[in-house]
């Protein structure tokens, strides 16, 4: 009877699949990604173990392994990705049958639900099933729930046209010829328009021009994308300066870019009329851009004008928010199940809190005798433990919630939990300290209960019409509930005054404030006037990427919208008034405005808090509009504006943990690297190594929780931070630090930016870190060869680099008309393919510097240093005549002796280098890369020292040593079916192996040349 039940659509059930209007009017093609995530089931207490059978649409069968059951549940924690192709005729037509087997491979139950209604509605499911009634079977056929999410993807067309553009730049126009490019950017690559038509600007002393023009030009991007790629994907507009006399290649050199967010389009283009083209529904939109902020490098170059005609198909789609059940849509999952027993576990925990109240009751009589007094705090330590167990417990797996029986039986629980919450709230502050802890962190379990989820005690449309008896206590648990909340505010908000709260009660009231910021609506609005400051600046990293555009999506509000489902109910009832003058002298206080308003500690709690009330109330993460949110943008300003203006050094803990919180945006992880490498100054290196281990913590919050990178990332401003410290920083410990951040986080990367980390480190500096004489440089170097790039990208292929060169720019060739599906897989291994070649040649050219290094170690001249010298010359002239002899050798590639040029340290030049004040990569306009023609190995000769090439046989060692652990960790991790997958399920289950962390040393006096566990350099 709240919003859950009235989200119901009875329609939704009962009415007929032929009579509901058509979506797409035609074929239709569909992806569907169905990711079974778990299942829930209950009263299963005769069937020990059972399996799931998913048949779709009649079209793909796919099955669990058989699971057994814990606690009269049975969960699955299985995965299936599969593809269909169906119109929206089929799905109309056909079923997903969920068949339970039990142990015995016999049909148990059958849960059966329409195609289009899958494709239509929420992604989680929770549907009641029913034994199958046979005539062996007597008595009651036992009942019970499936809980599952399955996702489906419809793949559109999508088809982008510009029909004008203007670009302005600051500086003014500097070359002659200028053209623009579209790209569409997705999670995993990148799509590439044909280049537009050439703008000739003739350059003029005396009359600057900073504007190029483009109307109705023909370049144009027709790509079939699934609809799950949507939400991450974004159409990248390229501006280009075209240099004559050069390679293909390096014909077209960026001059700046911009992003539109495609998801944004999508959902302004649904709000215009469609038209009927060729049998199917389309929406043609016309996107128009005002000032959009043009950047390279991270630096901001001018601004874009510009319209584009996106003709968008009809499609299906799923819905962001929201449960399907057996009884139709609810906005959250039911608590409430006829056929479930009387629910025991509420009863428990009334006599076990009554018990709980009634022992300290009588610890407070002062005559009490100690013997007394130790018996009663016995039975404390044990009655505490369980009603945390029963407040811990859940027949839901979505939220913390027991299942009832009835309406009436879930409004007496409400009460109850309301009741002894309220007693603990006023009890807590009486207790010593290690009880007062022990209450609070039963408070929180007590507010973090699903039955006091708005789905739960909110109102609907139904409650109006529901028996006058379950009225009165619905309104009864809606008064009780309000005021409740109204006094643990302020009992909260003068917690806020203090300081040394403890663990526990600290944690509550972070907890209760980030719930009270959704469930009191006038707090909300105090919260946010207290984080804006009226001297907050604008910030330049922003880049539009949050705020610009922005769309509400209504089922999302709806979900947090404690006005409309909760307190215009309750405003008939007699102490309304009464209880609303009570939170209003509690929010005029300002001492606790002043502390949220600093934007400190308190603030950086309670917006982790925040993000993490969010996610557990939002099924579906990944689809969340976090701009939809009220008052997202005001919070999350202020957050970005501490993280710029602080030292970078001493970024508190919180506030660091809060950073990764934020990043369930992955829209803001670009924000966050612009503003940590621009506070980062490449001289000092203890921030350099402050902002990796920021970054690092960040990164590895996505990947645990599986977020990607999002399609708008700056890559050259990242990628230029990167190569900035591994080329300009002479500091061993910023180098390794690097290097330690890439392989921590390389899973993590889009293969381009994978291919240009590997590009650059094999083309410029692998020889010198992998016989670095650092230790921390060789070591981390190793495990990025061997644990990353060996094991990500190696491959049996018979490699020839002419062909997949070739290869490589047939796939990345410009042209209109794209396929996701088609050109995904093919492009990611070829790719990969590449980066195993450059891997594959570095190597062999260690193997060739390891035969000569151990060539000199025979030749005992080679190690006297008190040689003349005119020796040590001869001995030079000596390794040149051998470095001839090699070159006779039949080798398919050039001697790789030649690539060694053994030179003395008086002979070595240095160049002093300009080392420049911060790491911001737009000061380096080009890194010296090693030029390579088609088809052909680059050549190169590394020059080494005497002291070099004794590290080169350090090195070697330690390279071979890592490849035995190597050995023997994958084949301890490798599955017995490995050598039947195919080369995107290696992939994929090569990355999501877990390697070996490593630890870098640290020097023990502050000095590099003093590390624990280094060698004698």
């Amino acid at each position: 009877m709240g919003p859950c039940s009235g989200k119901q659509n009875s329609k939704d059930v009962n009415d007929k699949i032929d009579v509901l209007p058509y979506t797409t009017q035609g074929d239709q093609q569909h992806e569907d990604k169905s990711k079974i995530i778990g299942k829930e089931f209950f009263i299963l207490v005769y069937q020990p173990k059972c399996k799931l059978i998913f048949k779709i649409a009649n079209l793909k069968n796919l099955e669990t392994e058989y699971a057994e059951e814990l606690y009269d549940k049975i969960y699955f924690k299985t995965q299936f990705n599969t593809e269909i192709e169906a119109s929206e005729d089929d799905l109309r037509r056909n079923n997903l049958e969920i068949c339970i087997v039990d142990q015995n491979n016999q049909q148990f139950a059958i849960v059966t639900i329409n195609m289009y209604r899958v494709a239509t509605g929420p992604q989680h499911f929770d549907y009641k099933f029913q034994e199958i009634s046979t005539p062996q079977k007597k008595g009651k056929l036992i009942e019970g729930r499936l809980s599952f999410d399955f996702k489906m993807a419809q793949i559109v067309d999508v088809q982008v046209s510009p029909k004008f553009l203007e670009f302005t730049i600051t500086e003014g126009l500097t070359h002659e010829n200028y053209a623009y490019q579209l790209k569409m950017v997705t999670s995993s690559v990148t799509f590439q328009s044909e280049y537009s038509g050439v703008y000739h600007h003739k350059i003029d002393i005396k009359q600057a021009n900073n504007k190029i023009l483009w109307i109705k030009d023909q370049v144009g991007l027709n790509v079939e994308v699934p609809l799950i790629e949507i939400t991450s994907s974004s159409i990248q507009i390229c501006l280009w300066f075209i240099k004559n006399n050069v390679e293909e290649a390096e014909r077209y050199q960026l001059v700046c870019e911009t992003y539109l967010n495609l998801a944004q389009i999508f959902n302004q283009a649904l709000n215009e009329e469609f038209s009927i083209e060729n049998g199917s529904k389309v929406y043609r939109y016309l996107s128009k851009q005002n000032n959009k902020r043009l950047w390279n490098h991270g630096i901001q170059e001018g601004s874009l004008d510009c319209q584009f005609e996106f003709l968008i198909p009809s499609y299906l789609q799923q819905q962001v928010v929201g449960v399907r059940t057996d009884v139709g849509i609810q906005q959250g999952s039911t608590v409430v199940n006829q056929n479930q027993a009387a629910n025991k576990e509420i009863k428990e925990l009334m006599n076990q809190c009554q018990k709980l109240f009634d022992n300290q009751f009588k610890l407070l009589d002062k005559q009490l005798e100690i013997k007394q007094r130790l018996q009663l705090k016995d039975s404390y330590r044990l009655i505490v433990p369980q009603i945390m167990e029963l407040l811990k417990s859940t027949d839901k797996q979505s939220i913390k919630s027991f299942v009832y029986k009835s309406q009436q039986e879930l409004f007496e629980a409400q009460n109850i939990l309301i009741r002894y919450a309220t007693k603990f709230l006023e009890a807590a502050d009486q207790q010593e300290e290690k009880m007062k802890e022990d209450f609070y962190e039963i408070l929180t379990l007590f507010v973090n209960r699903g039955e006091l989820n708005l789905n739960q005690v909110g109102f609907s449309v139904e409650t109006e019409r529901t028996i006058d008896k379950l009225k009165g206590m619905k309104n009864e648990v809606g008064t009780n509930y309000q005021i409740f909340l109204y006094k643990t505010l302020d009992h909260i908000l003068h917690k806020l005054k203090q300081k040394s709260l403890g663990d526990k009660e600290r944690l509550f009231v972070e907890t209760f404030v980030a719930g009270a910021y959704f469930k009191i609506p006038e707090f909300q609005e105090k919260i946010i006037k207290s984080v804006e400051k009226a001297d907050d600046i604008d910030l330049p990293e922003w880049r539009s990427l949050t705020k610009t555009n922005i769309y509400e999506n209504r089922e999302l509000v709806d979900l947090f919208d404690w006005n409309r489902h909760f307190y215009n109910y309750l405003k008939q009832q007699p102490k309304y008034e009464q209880y609303m003058e009570y939170l209003k002298n509690t929010l005029n206080e300002s001492e606790w405005q002043k502390r949220i308003g600093k934007r400190g500690l308190a603030f950086f709690f309670f917006l982790k808090e925040w993000h993490d009330y969010v996610c557990v109330n939002v099924v579906q993460k990944d689809r969340i509009l976090w701009q939809s949110l009220p008052g997202y943008s005001n919070l999350i300003k202020g957050f970005l504006l501490e993280l710029r203006t602080r030292d970078l050094k001493s970024y508190p803990e919180a506030m660091k943990q809060t950073l990764c919180i934020i990043l369930y945006n992955n829209t803001l992880v670009n924000i966050v690297i612009v503003i940590l490498f621009r506070k980062t100054r490449l001289f000092d290196t203890d921030e350099v190594q402050t902002t990796f281990e920021i970054l690092n913590q960040c990164f590895q919050f996505l990947i645990s929780h599986k977020i990607q990178l999002p399609s708008q990332l700056d890559k050259k401003f990242f990628l230029s931070g990167i190569k900035m410290i591994l080329e300009k920083c002479d500091h061993a410990s910023c180098i390794a630090k690097c290097l330690w951040f890439l392989y921590n986080n390389y899973t993590i990367f889009p293969i381009d930016i994978k291919k240009e980390i590997c590009d650059f480190i094999f083309e410029t500096s692998a020889i010198k870190y992998f016989m670095h004489w650092s230790i921390n440089v060789r070591s981390i170097f190793h495990h990025l060869l061997l644990f990353r790039v060996w094991h990500l990208h190696k491959t049996n292929k018979d490699m020839n680099e002419r062909d997949m060169m070739e290869n490589y720019k047939k796939q990345m060739e410009p042209r209109k008309n794209h396929s996701y599906l088609m050109q995904k897989t093919s492009q990611i291994i070829l790719i990969s393919d590449m980066i195993y070649m450059k891997y594959f040649s570095f190597i062999q050219i260690v193997e060739e510097g390891k035969r000569i290094s151990n060539d000199q170690q025979k030749n005992q001249l080679l190690e006297e240093r008190n040689f003349h010298k005119a020796m040590r010359q001869k001995l030079i002239q000596q390794k040149v005549q051998k470095r001839k002899t090699s070159q006779e050798q039949d080798l398919d590639i050039r001697s790789l002796s030649s690539q060694y040029f053994i030179i003395n340290k008086d002979e070595e030049e240095f160049e002093e280098k300009q080392m420049p004040n911060v790491l911001n990569p737009q000061d380096i306009n080009e890194f010296p890369t090693i030029k390579q023609k088609s088809g052909q190995i680059k050549e190169t000769k590394i020059k080494l020292t005497q002291q070099q090439l004794k590290y080169m046989v350090k090195a070697n060692l330690e390279f071979d040593e890592l490849k035995s652990k190597y050995t023997k960790w994958r084949q301890q991790k490798i599955p017995a079916n490995y050598i039947q997958l195919n080369d995107e399920d290696k992939m994929a289950f090569n990355e999501s192996m877990s390697v070996p962390e490593v630890k870098l040393s640290v020097p023990n006096d502050g000095q590099e040349s003093n590390i624990v566990g280094a060698d004698e350099w």
